[in-house]
């Protein structure tokens, strides 16, 4: 053990002899899991949700597609930002963060496969939004229930949890098809989200920080 060093400082060496010792976070180890259920937003229960879909005109919306693990190269979660301001008392500035944000979102890029799978979910959250008159849908039907984002250590536990809620498409870059090119075709899509949560799943700890439209509920609240 050094020497001289303060009793908190040899606890502290003691721990890292014990096996304390630095890790990582891969950026790989994460598992994306998006979530959809029409079965109140489309009215499937069978004959009597039929007439309610007469009634009120809810679309019938198709299956979304299944996509698979494989397919999602790599996603990008958002950080809460702040913005300084600054107030005078007298002569001296007083400074102090204040909330900066133009709406929450995830995005997701995708690695096309053989029968066109991302490109077909591109146009189901498309139909979401739009239908084919042109008209806008209500919020309600065009929004995605769920996405789930799971981190992971080294041995494959989780050991983080993003899950965003009442998402929907918000852009999808261009593709090109090239015949002077080898690669694959990468579909990167963004999704705007009202809120989300995050959990900390290792030490059993939840940090929330919601959004619908403006600030729904300003602060993170952990609890341990």
């Amino acid at each position: 053990m050094p020497i001289n060093l303060s009793p908190d400082r040899q606890n502290d060496f003691k721990k890292f002899q014990d096996g304390r010792q630095k890790t990582i976070q891969r950026a790989y180890n994460f598992f994306v899991t998006i979530e959809n259920s029409d079965i109140i937003k489309g009215g499937i229960f069978g004959k009597f949700a039929g007439s309610i879909r007469e009634k009120i005109n809810f679309p019938a919306f198709r299956k979304i597609p299944t996509i698979e693990s494989y397919h999602v190269q790599r996603v990008t979660v958002p950080q809460h930002t702040f913005k300084k301001e600054v107030m005078m008392y007298g002569p001296a500035p007083r400074t102090f963060p204040v909330y900066s944000s133009e709406g929450l979102f995830v995005r997701i890029e995708f690695e096309e496969d053989a029968n066109g799978t991302i490109q077909n979910f591109i146009h189901w959250c498309q139909e979401r939004v739009m239908d084919q008159d042109g008209l806008y849908r209500s919020p309600g039907l065009s929004k995605i229930d769920r996405i789930t984002v799971d981190i992971m250590d080294a041995s494959g536990d989780v050991v983080m949890i993003y899950r965003f809620f009442d998402c929907y498409l918000q852009d999808a870059i261009p593709i090109t098809y090239d015949y002077s090119a080898n690669n694959s075709i990468l579909h990167t899509i963004t999704f705007g989200v009202d809120f989300f949560e995050i959990e900390f799943n290792k030490e059993d700890r939840k940090g929330f920080f919601g959004f619908l439209g403006k600030a729904r509920d300003f602060g993170i609240n952990l609890t341990t």
